[in-house]
């Protein structure tokens, strides 16, 4: 449509947009909110299984600093009508009257896509593409270091995946070679009343003993486009 393509820096708000299209797509072509599958609105799942809905993850895939690409991962799977609602959908809106056109490119097992998302295959160091928002509030000790990455650990385990071995704390990131920190990337959900344990974030470096299976994104607001991280260079398993 000629409008610029989103920043990374503002994945949250873009992931946040793009689910509603989806949602609003989903009414139209299954008659009705109460037809909208699971594992695209979250709703209606069993308290015990709360992240196998849909992340909907966008991506700056050609290192360019602009989102090109959404991967929408389900861990829980996409039904047949989950599939029609993704093929169906065609253009979204943004902010301030900015609209995309998009298309259904394919569909697949995460694994399938690791030559062409930075998301998706396997790995023992993953690393920040938006900052990490612990999703519970602080105590007063131990540091707040200490804490997030106990709640990193917390996370990963009732993700049924392994402890990290050794968290990294990371100042900075690079994007299209200019230098960002958590402050540079928009960091609050669209949702009035939410309130934040953590609106300030971090970047992290996750090395684990085995391999992990992406795509990895933790945290506050890791259905969004918060908390995504990325298989390091070189270590594509």
């Amino acid at each position: 449509t000629g409008t610029p393509l989103p920043r990374i820096e503002d994945a949250v708000r873009i992931g946040e947009q793009f689910r509603a299209a989806i949602m609003g797509r989903a009414r139209h072509v299954l008659g009705g909110r109460d037809n909208i599958p699971p594992g695209l609105s979250g709703h209606g799942l069993d308290p015990d299984n709360r992240h196998a809905h849909a992340f909907y993850l966008p991506e700056d895939a050609d290192g360019d600093g602009r989102i090109d690409h959404i991967l929408v991962h389900v861990p829980g799977g996409l039904s047949l009508n989950a599939q029609k609602v993704l093929n169906r959908l065609t253009l979204f809106r943004g902010r301030r009257g900015m609209e995309w056109r998009v298309i259904l490119e394919e569909l697949g097992q995460a694994e399938g896509f690791c030559n062409d998302s930075g998301y998706a295959g396997e790995s023992r160091v993953w690393q920040s593409v938006t900052p990490y928002l612990r999703p519970w509030h602080l105590k007063k000790k131990p540091s707040i270091q200490e804490q997030n990455e106990a709640f990193v650990r917390k996370e990963c385990l009732l993700r049924k995946l392994p402890e990290p071995e050794c968290i990294e704390w990371l100042p900075q990131i690079g994007v299209h070679g200019k230098t960002r920190r958590p402050i540079h990337f928009h960091r609050f959900r669209n949702k009035p009343g939410l309130r934040q344990p953590d609106t300030q974030g971090c970047f992290l470096r996750l090395h684990f003993a085995e391999p992990v299976k992406g795509p990895l994104a933790l945290g506050f607001g890791c259905h969004f486009g918060l908390g995504m991280f990325a298989r390091i260079c070189g270590d594509k398993q």
